[in-house]
């Protein structure tokens, strides 16, 4: 009985109190005690070692090892599923994240062999995070997503799951899905703080990277709000933070202050090349920052390593080393280029350009006359975005987008013209009879902007929008 009551206290304080240390002592006599009177020991075991993962005790991993292994020889599969996921956790904070795979993959084994459903949602859920957050499969990451997200699912195992399919949805350039998954969301509303602060840096994450600057920052101030310590998602918003203030032109702030669990040493040291780059434009002490950071970053963190990369080229080239800038981000361009993170495949464009390379602007696939970056352009002026909008969108001066608008719009009027002259099929409406025989002459293409021929006009809208936005 005194065991039972040595691993409650123990709990409590660690769990309700936020004591690990006397959480350690309750468990350590607790355990003393089961092992002299030859009871079971798992439980116990399974505290100490989540209390120990918390305060960064040494002997973490062979005591959540340990009630792992006396889980199954005690027959509490239970226990053993916990303890699992308190090594996952400790893997992914403190320990050595490449492990955390295997663990949520041996753990799903383990728990379909005895029909525990709600485990292997759990560990499901944990992989999803192992894939997006470690690996930086972002690909992999919505697919996984999606399926579990239809399965019926505990609450907290939705939230994590929606915050990671928001997160490479937007590391994919897939905007409108993440603003639908956003939205699909409760997690906003959760009484769990870190259910809110998770969704908040997903939305701050996919805010940034569509472009819709003030909306990230204030996402990623919110996260500071929210009493949830040096829980990751909030540690994390604070650099993403900054980046963005610095992209207006603004003061980043102090730099983040060191987190609490070392696999996170990384964000402090990005923050600090941040406001390093900000304050001082030729600091070449900002882009070594950003080189530690990414080496922080190794092995913990796939896609915030690449974002550090990217960062040290920038700070390159901004203390005046074009060379050394295009020397760093020539090869990260062909690592992201294969990936398919597009938001950060134009952020490296950019600087790439300004670096002197003459690069192509990343746009959509070109459709008749259209470029693909003429494409691109028109899509979000059919979507109502101002000029301003889009070129942070897509990294470009608002010059440009009106050089692309002003070319479309040429192409697509030269196009029409040749429509017009008698006996012949070209341009925009051979383009759109082949590809729909409407009789009304409209098509649907690829992203959401829809042509219309009449005999005197060329239409563009958007699909959901009753009134055309523009008219040539």
């Amino acid at each position: 009985m005194e065991v039972v009551y040595r691993t409650m206290r123990a709990r409590y304080f660690a769990r309700v109190a936020w004591d690990p240390a006397a959480a350690i002592a309750e468990a350590e006599r607790g355990f003393a005690l089961a092992l002299a009177n030859e009871l079971p020991v798992a439980d116990v075991v399974a505290t100490l070692g989540s209390a120990a993962v918390v305060v960064g005790h040494p002997e973490w991993r062979e005591w959540l090892e340990r009630a792992i292994a006396a889980a199954e020889s005690e027959e509490l599969p239970a226990i053993g599923f916990v303890a699992a996921d308190t090594l996952f956790m400790g893997e992914l904070t403190r320990g050595d994240p490449q492990r955390c795979l295997t663990i949520a993959d041996r753990t799903i084994a383990a728990a379909r062999a005895v029909g525990a459903t709600a485990t292997v949602a759990q560990f499901r859920k944990n992989r999803i995070l192992a894939l997006g957050l470690v690996h930086g499969d972002s690909s992999a990451v919505v697919g996984e997503a999606r399926d579990l997200l239809r399965m019926k699912i505990n609450p907290r195992v939705r939230e994590h799951a929606e915050s990671q399919l928001v997160v490479a949805l937007a590391d994919l350039g897939r905007d409108d899905e993440a603003v639908e998954a956003l939205a699909a969301s409760a997690a906003d509303d959760a009484p769990d703080p870190t259910a809110r602060v998770m969704i908040a840096y997903a939305r701050a994450e996919a805010e940034w990277q569509a472009g819709r600057f003030e909306s990230a920052i204030a996402a990623a101030a919110a996260c500071r709000e929210l009493p949830v310590g040096d829980f990751p998602a909030r540690v994390l918003a604070e650099p993403l933070r900054q980046w963005v203030v610095s992209e207006l032109g603004g003061d980043p702030g102090e730099p983040l202050a060191s987190p609490g669990f070392e696999n996170l040493a990384g964000a402090a040291i990005e923050s600090a090349g941040i406001v390093a780059l900000a304050r001082d434009r030729h600091d070449d002490r900002a882009e070594q920052r950003f080189r530690d950071a990414a080496a922080a970053w190794d092995g913990v963190s796939a896609r915030l390593a690449l974002r550090a990369r990217w960062g040290a080229g920038h700070a390159a080239l901004v203390a005046g080393r074009p060379e050394a800038a295009l020397a760093l981000l020539r090869p990260l361009d062909e690592e992201l280029e294969a990936t398919g993170r597009l938001p950060l495949v134009r952020r490296v464009r950019r600087t790439m350009r300004t670096a002197g390379l003459n690069l192509p602007i990343i746009g959509g696939e070109p459709f008749g006359p259209l470029s693909g970056a003429q494409v691109e352009v028109l899509d979000l002026v059919a979507r109502g975005m101002s000029t301003e909008e889009i070129g942070r969108r897509l990294l470009i001066g608002t010059e440009t987008v009106n050089a692309h608008t002003q070319a479309a719009m040429r192409r697509l009027l030269q196009a029409f013209a040749q429509t017009r002259q008698p006996g012949q099929r070209q341009g925009v409406h051979a383009l759109l009879h082949d590809l729909a025989q409407d009789a009304d002459g409209a098509v649907e293409l690829p992203h959401r902007f829809r042509f219309r021929v009449q005999p005197h006009r060329l239409w563009i809208r958007v699909e959901q929008t009753a009134q055309p936005r523009l008219r040539v």
